[in-house]
């Protein structure tokens, strides 16, 4: 299929004799659209249908490139939730970006908050779409059932919290995470947002109890092989209560450096802050880190 520009769309989407295949590359399917025209369509899903669907819970996994886990996803999704899923993108932008676990292994998100995380990493925003422009099919007939397309376009969207910073410090926005950079040395601290949760009424006070301290120690084990429980502290992130660990790590050239990291919730957010740095660095850089974080607070909602 072709965007509206003229442009390859970043994917094409195959099915053969009702079976749902994997995204193709745009060569092998776009090059033919004009000849080969599917009179197969997508039955579009109703309003009620879109909130059911987008509230069930699937495999929480991610990584590789964004066209490369929408290859994936499209087969996984049948199997877990007896619908395909297409994440579809017209970005070159969009579909080369690399996607990044957040949800800890235990925790399955639903659909809608996995398609959140994915917006948030590559800096987009998605929607239902209910054409059928990235569809092609070998059928002669349709409609085609039990697929659901989602389309993601670019979008610039502002963090939902706010620190002060340091003089001299910058800032770069890397989708999902932030990084703080000191003037001093390229690495100082790094935000990252680690997606929603979400659980029934009577469970949700546990769950939203057991997310940081299951990120915390996913996260420690970066850092360390052997985790003491005891090695976990409380500590404060703004207003907020948070998980501290921190130990000395090695790095391939024998370096040691400094990882400490926080990880809190906000509401039903989890938050993490990672900060990496080499001893001969702390007293210029630490005393910043922790003003950093003493002044984290959450955009009022407008």
């Amino acid at each position: 299929m072709r965007s509206t520009n003229g442009v390859c769309s970043a994917f094409c989407l195959l099915a053969i004799s009702g079976v749902f295949g994997a995204f193709s590359t745009p060569s092998a399917w776009c090059q033919d659209t004009e000849k080969a025209k599917s009179k197969a369509v997508i039955e579009p899903l109703t309003k009620e249908q879109q909130e059911v669907l987008l509230k069930q819970r699937i495999s929480g996994g991610m990584g590789y490139t964004f066209r490369q886990f929408s290859n994936q996803f499209l087969a996984m999704s049948r199997i877990e939730l007896r619908y395909g899923i297409g994440l579809m993108t017209a970005s070159k932008e969009i579909s080369g970006t690399e996607l990044q676990p957040v949800y800890p292994q235990f925790y399955k998100p639903t659909l809608r908050e996995l398609l959140d995380v994915i917006a948030l990493q590559t800096k987009s925003q998605w929607k239902y779409d209910p054409t059928s422009k990235y569809f092609h099919s070998e059928l002669e007939n349709g409609p085609v059932k039990d697929l659901a397309i989602f389309d993601y376009t670019g979008t610039e969207s502002a963090k939902p919290y706010q620190v002060t910073l340091p003089e001299g410090w910058q800032v770069v926005d890397k989708g999902h995470w932030t990084m703080f950079v000191p003037p001093v040395f390229p690495i100082g601290m790094d935000i990252y947002e680690l997606g929603s949760y979400s659980a029934d009424a009577k469970d949700e006070a546990e769950l939203l109890k057991r997310v940081p301290k299951e990120v915390s120690l996913e996260w420690a084990k970066r850092a360390k092989d052997e985790i003491d429980p005891k090695e976990f502290t409380p500590a404060k992130v703004g207003q907020y209560d948070a998980i501290y660990f921190e130990t000395m790590m090695p790095l391939q050239d024998g370096r040691m450096v400094r990882w400490r990291q926080w990880t809190f919730m906000v509401d039903n957010r989890c938050y993490g802050v990672v900060s990496t740095i080499f001893p001969q660095f702390e007293k210029q850089i630490f005393p910043d880190v922790q003003s950093m974080l003493a002044s984290f607070k959450i955009k009022a909602s407008k």
